[in-house]
C-alpha cells in the first residue's frame, strides 16, 4: 500500500493529458495554425506527451493516403477537400496497434482529432475547445 502511495505523484506527472486552457490562449493558439484553404477545411491532429508509448510515432492517413506523422507531444494541420474521410493510423513498432475514426470535413471548417497512445491506441474527434488545448500542451 505504501509503495501504490508513493507511486502515485510519479504516476500523475508522467502520464501528461490536456489542461484546459482561456479563450485568450485558445485565440492565440488558432493564430498559430496555418490558415485553412478556402477551397476545403482543415484537419489538425494531436498528441499530447504521454509516458506510455512515448517512443511509437504513427503514421496517419485520410482515406488510405498519407496526411502526417504523430509522434509524441506533437502536432500538424493538413488542408483536406470537403468530404467524409476515414483517418487512420499505425506504427512500424511491432507492438502498435491499428487505429482510426471517421470525420466529415466542411468547407472553411476545422476539425481536431486526437491519438492516445497507451496499452491500447485510440483515435478520436474532439471539440475545438478540446482540440485547441491539446495542441497547446503540445508546445
Amino acid at each position: 500500500m505504501r509503495f501504490a502511495i508513493l507511486l502515485l505523484p510519479l504516476m500523475l506527472v508522467t502520464c501528461g493529458g490536456i489542461r484546459d486552457i482561456s479563450p485568450a490562449q485558445q485565440f492565440a493558439t488558432e493564430q498559430q495554425l496555418p490558415p485553412i484553404d478556402p477551397r476545403g477545411g482543415q484537419l489538425c491532429a494531436f498528441r499530447v506527451s504521454n509516458f506510455s508509448g512515448a517512443a511509437i510515432t504513427y503514421d496517419l492517413r485520410a482515406n488510405d493516403e498519407p496526411i502526417g506523422r504523430l509522434s509524441n507531444n506533437s502536432y500538424f494541420c493538413v488542408n483536406l477537400l470537403p468530404k467524409e474521410y476515414v483517418i487512420s493510423g499505425d506504427s512500424s513498432y511491432w507492438g502498435a496497434r491499428r487505429v482510426g475514426t471517421e470525420t466529415i470535413i466542411r468547407q472553411g471548417e476545422r476539425r481536431f482529432i486526437e491519438l492516445q497512445v497507451g496499452a491500447s491506441p485510440i483515435l478520436s474527434t474532439q471539440t475545438r475547445e478540446i482540440g485547441l488545448a491539446g495542441i497547446h500542451s503540445t508546445k
